[in-house]
């Protein structure tokens, strides 16, 4: 608010949310629907572009692929709705961590948290770059496709982890 707006607010009498003790704070609403579409994003943005041609060329023929396609996705949406589940009943942000924490962190004094730790790490250190690794590689293949079809195969790979590398600082 500037100066002027709380002068008038001032003349008239009025109190300010600061004032009266009050804050102001976004609603903490999820709906099935929206939490099912948040995740149905999450993984069909990131995972496929990846996997199609592999599992085309793996599965054999195009009705096997998509019964895999099919099984893995149903797969991935009850382990989506059961990270939702325990996410309303615990209500602590934190994800895996926390819970851990609920799970294990009150068995002992010591090794009660260890289980949250490592799961964290993990994470941390080993698949979150991971995951980054694979969308920015498969972004620079993508991008640059149009511009290298007379590239010899060999230069092909390097071009794509130099525009992955790019593609991260940016």
């Amino acid at each position: 608010m500037s100066n002027k707006e709380l002068e008038a607010i001032e003349k008239k009498g009025e109190k300010t949310a600061s004032e009266n003790g009050s804050t102001v704070e976004l609603k903490r609403e999820l709906g099935l629907f929206s939490a099912v579409n948040l995740i149905l994003g999450v993984m069909i943005g990131s995972g496929i572009f990846v996997s199609p041609a592999s599992a085309l060329e793996h599965s054999g023929s195009v009705a096997l692929c998509l019964i895999v396609w099919t099984v893995s996705g149903i797969i991935s949406l009850l382990g989506a709705l059961s990270f939702a589940e325990l996410g309303t009943v615990l209500g602590k942000s934190g994800a895996e961590y926390s819970y851990f924490q609920e799970a294990f962190g009150k068995r002992h004094k010591y090794w009660g948290p260890l289980p949250s730790f490592i799961c964290a790490w993990i994470y941390v250190v080993i698949l979150r770059p991971a995951e980054v690794a694979i969308i920015v590689m498969t972004f620079a293949e993508y991008a640059i496709q149009p511009f290298t079809s007379e590239l010899h195969p060999d230069y092909k790979g390097v071009v794509i982890k130099l525009g992955s590398l790019a593609a991260l600082y940016l």
